[in-house]
């Protein structure tokens, strides 16, 4: 009996190995020709199946959209007072320069973009339209400055929209390094379908 069960195994064992050495052979011969097939398969296995799934970033550039929101900021005392004058959607894309921008963390306001979850999706600084430095000469060539303030001014804030975004928060770095929100206002798609109402 044990006889007859490795008789299988003598016959089937050299054509296995052979049957694996022809398969190498062959794969190392048309090397190029395989790896092209294998990726023109992985690649339109990739198309199709985001052509039938527009989702995330490929469906929100179909219609792109930014907002624009216009506040008005004021101070009585050393209390910071932020108003929403005006906000709508425009259709296109914003394109921002962050390099340009170099936040005063004392002087500067900044928003906070959050979802649902208060997740921060995005967060800008704010120049301080409150404050204007006035360069001038001194009699002596050297370049003097002096700091005007103001009790109030507006200011609009721009930034790309997608469905995801819940409310946008106004704050302002307290003395002892802590964030204190000034104005929160919500911008989700339920806000602004009763807004257009």
């Amino acid at each position: 009996m044990l006889l007859f069960d490795f008789v299988p195994l003598l016959i089937v064992k050299p054509g296995i190995k052979w049957f694996i050495e022809d398969f190498k052979t062959r794969l190392f011969m048309k090397k190029p020709l395989f790896i092209l097939s294998l990726i023109l398969l992985v690649l339109g296995f990739c198309l199709r199946s985001h052509a039938q799934n527009p989702t995330g970033k490929m469906a929100a550039e179909k219609n792109p959209q930014f907002m624009l929101m216009n506040l008005k900021i004021s101070k009585v005392r050393k209390h910071f007072r932020v108003e929403k004058t005006e906000s709508r959607l425009t259709m296109g894309v914003y394109k921002r320069n962050d390099e340009s921008l170099s936040p005063d963390l004392e002087n500067d306001f900044f928003y906070f973009i959050v979802n649902e979850k208060n997740e921060v999706m995005d967060s800008v600084a704010i120049k301080n339209p409150l404050i204007t430095r006035i360069e001038y000469p001194n009699e002596n060539g050297e370049i003097g400055s002096t700091v005007l303030e103001k009790e109030e001014d507006f200011v609009l804030i721009r930034f790309n929209y997608v469905n995801q975004m819940d409310k946008i928060l106004i704050k302002k770095m307290r003395e002892n390094g802590k964030w204190k929100t000034l104005a929160t206002y919500s911008i989700g798609p339920a806000y602004l379908l009763r807004e257009k109402k």
